[in-house]
């Protein structure tokens, strides 16, 4: 009886099973990031949609200056960084020092400003227009942390 490869060699099976269980690991990481990544993406729309929709209550005189002023400090707290202008009158601009878009067009992505990465979306609703950035800070920190775990 003649036995086969896979049979006769021990370290040929091992070396097999390695790099299946190795490949699956990486396939498994790249999709936990893309999956990370996405959720931030999510998250950042979602909140600079919410952002905007404050211009029902700028154009009702419901929110002053001084709060809007208060709404921008409680987000940079939360590393989101806000230029929200009604009317062409900048109502609030807490963007990072460094920030500038000249000669850039991007109205959606990742932006390096003074070597940080922040997801940056700009929009507009009626007279209301907003600049937002979010630090990436934590999401490449959660990626850091799973390769390292």
């Amino acid at each position: 009886m003649r036995l086969k490869l896979w049979e006769k060699s021990f370290l040929l099976t091992f070396i097999v099973f390695f790099l299946i269980l190795n490949i699956c690991l990486v396939m498994w990481y790249m999709f936990d990031i893309k999956s990370d990544y996405q959720k931030f993406v999510d998250s950042c729309m979602n909140e600079a949609e919410s952002i905007l929709y404050l211009e029902n209550q700028i154009d009702s005189g419901a929110i002053d200056q001084d709060e809007m002023g208060e709404i921008a400090e409680s987000y940079e707290q939360k590393d989101v960084y806000i230029r929200l202008s009604f009317e062409g009158n900048v109502l609030t601009d807490n963007l990072p020092d460094g920030f500038d878009l000249v000669g850039e067009s991007a109205s959606v992505g990742r932006m390096d400003v003074s070597g940080a990465d922040y997801y940056y979306i700009e929009s507009g609703l009626n007279d209301c227009r907003l600049e937002y950035m979010k630090s990436m800070d934590d999401v490449y920190e959660r990626q850091l942390n799973m390769t390292w775990m």
